[in-house]
């Protein structure tokens, strides 16, 4: 979701269009960065219902927008986990 955020704050709107598009590769990405096995990406874009191309195309442009920065500092995600729990209070 911080991924998704970056990209929402300074480049796109989430729209109908794009929302399962923009979720998907924010995931995608998340996972690369974060776990230590992961598969190919025929194997995400057979999961999200996404083409193999589109995947790359949507992975490659989501990470240009983010300049390639994927560290999130831990006073941003506590922010972030503040903000989402008063949403659902």
């Amino acid at each position: 979701m911080i991924y998704l955020n970056k990209v929402i704050e300074n480049h796109l709107y989430l729209t109908d269009y794009n929302a399962h598009k923009l979720l998907s590769i924010s995931i995608l990405i998340a996972i690369k960065y974060n776990e230590d096995i992961i598969y190919n990406n025929d194997y995400y874009a057979q999961i999200f219902g996404l083409s193999l191309k589109e995947v790359n195309q949507l992975e490659y442009s989501f990470l240009i927008l983010i300049d390639f920065n994927l560290y999130v500092e831990q006073k941003f995600i506590k922010k972030f986990l503040k903000h989402i729990y008063e949403i659902i209070q």
